[in-house]
């Protein structure tokens, strides 16, 4: 792979972000705080708009790369910019959501239907498109503190690059671009935060790190192994999502008790929680690159799982004695 479509992802998002910085607030594209935020004034956003450009600048040079069905699915996913001016109902995000899972399945890719091992390619079809909609939620959910989500594409993405490394020369060109247009969103998302990542750009490296471990299955790489990188913001969202379940909590009503969110409120600064959450998908990179070789896999597998142990419940000790049990 040519150095430049990783240069070109970089320098796109970095300057179309800082652009965004301060053309946003003109607009009236501004996070104001609400239930679920964690910052106390308004701040710039749509800065995902920059990133989703860094990405599609490096898919125009990835030549024997089909893209035009991933830079279709980014284009529906600009729809989302209203919901930063007026908020838009859970069914019209889902239709969005799901129009974007088209896009993107869109192009000969609606054979990875086939590698399911199910009889009913409808049910098969079906559960992928939930996976879709699914990852695209969860990346938005946990999208709430300066710098988080913007490393956890950056290292997602670095993940996926090792991953499919000698497996898939596209698969591993597009994760090392997404790396780099993350990086280049992430400069000016950084604590504190000029701007934040938005709808958009939360949306859109969901919805491409799903595809990634979804198409990685017809490389060789097991879909488990492909979405392990993503692992961090898996386990948070869906830990909260059954913990709020139990708790007979409305979960579709925003709040701010994921456990990055709780471990921001609880005491630990920004950084703090960003360089948790580092290790933390770090540690899944190297489960999944171990489960792929199949060395170390006995060590770090344990050492995960302890890991993610841990963090709850040093997160669980350390909100209770908040004394907010909500």
């Amino acid at each position: 792979m040519s150095i430049w479509p990783p240069i070109a992802a970089f320098g796109v998002a970095l300057v179309v972000t800082r652009t965004l910085v301060s053309i946003a607030p003109r607009l009236g594209l501004v996070d104001r705080p609400n239930e679920r935020s964690l910052h106390q004034s308004p701040i710039a956003t749509i800065g995902g708009v920059g990133l989703v450009a860094g990405v599609f600048a490096s898919l125009a040079l990835l030549e024997e790369t089909r893209t035009a069905h991933l830079i279709a699915a980014g284009v529906v996913l600009m729809v989302l910019i209203r919901d930063e001016i007026t908020p838009m109902g859970p069914v019209t995000k889902l239709v969005v959501q799901s129009v974007a899972t088209g896009a993107v399945l869109w192009g000969g890719y609606l054979s990875m239907t086939t590698m399911v091992a199910w009889e009913s390619r409808v049910l098969a079809f079906f559960v992928i498109g939930l996976a879709f909609v699914y990852t695209q939620n969860i990346f938005n959910f946990m999208d709430g503190l300066d710098g988080l989500s913007g490393l956890e594409g950056a290292f997602v993405a670095a993940s996926l690059y090792a991953l499919y490394d000698g497996v898939s020369p596209d698969l591993s060109a597009l994760s090392l671009c997404i790396c780099a247009a993350s990086i280049g969103f992430v400069v000016w998302n950084l604590p504190p935060a000029r701007i934040f990542m938005g709808d958009v750009g939360a949306h859109f490296l969901g919805l491409l790190f799903v595809w990634i471990a979804f198409v990685g299955v017809g490389h060789g790489v097991p879909f488990a192994v492909g979405i392990l990188p993503l692992g961090a913001f898996l386990f948070d969202s869906t830990y909260t999502l059954i913990r709020r379940v139990l708790r007979r909590e409305n979960i579709t009503k925003a709040h701010r008790f994921h456990l990055y969110q709780r471990l921001h409120r609880s005491g630990s600064s920004a950084w703090t929680v960003n360089s948790v959450y580092v290790v933390w998908t770090l540690l899944f990179g190297a489960t999944a690159l171990a489960l792929k070789s199949e060395i170390w896999v006995t060590v770090l597998i344990p050492v995960l799982a302890v890991f993610s142990v841990l963090l709850t419940i040093v997160t669980e000790i350390r909100w209770a004695r908040t004394g907010d049990y909500a």
